[in-house]
């Protein structure tokens, strides 16, 4: 199972999803498919459990700063006409999107 088809089956996005956005998806459908409760199948619960773990995965591993690119540095017009590098603001220099 790919990345983006966990995503999916779990109902969010891959770019925005946070760690507790995947672990809400999952006790919700969780619920609605487990083998124990009317209309689940071990089949289904097992696809989704895949996709949970491959999901939370994704979602923990750091991810790039929209302002910056991931770069760590951000381009501003400089006084006469050309620009400068400078330290993104949002990320620190990291190039990581913040988690707090």
């Amino acid at each position: 199972m790919r990345t983006s088809a966990a995503f999916t089956l779990l109902g969010l996005d891959p770019d925005t999803a946070s760690v507790l956005d995947v672990e809400t998806a999952w006790r919700a459908q969780r619920s609605a498919t487990h083998p124990d409760k009317p209309g689940g199948s071990a089949t289904t619960f097992h696809q989704m459990k895949t996709a949970y773990d491959m999901a939370r995965r994704h979602a923990m591993l750091p991810k790039p700063c929209a302002d910056c690119g991931g770069s760590g540095k951000r381009s501003i017009p400089g006084n006469f006409g050309g620009s400068l590098l400078m330290m993104c603001k949002t990320c620190h220099g990291s190039g990581q999107r913040r988690t707090s």
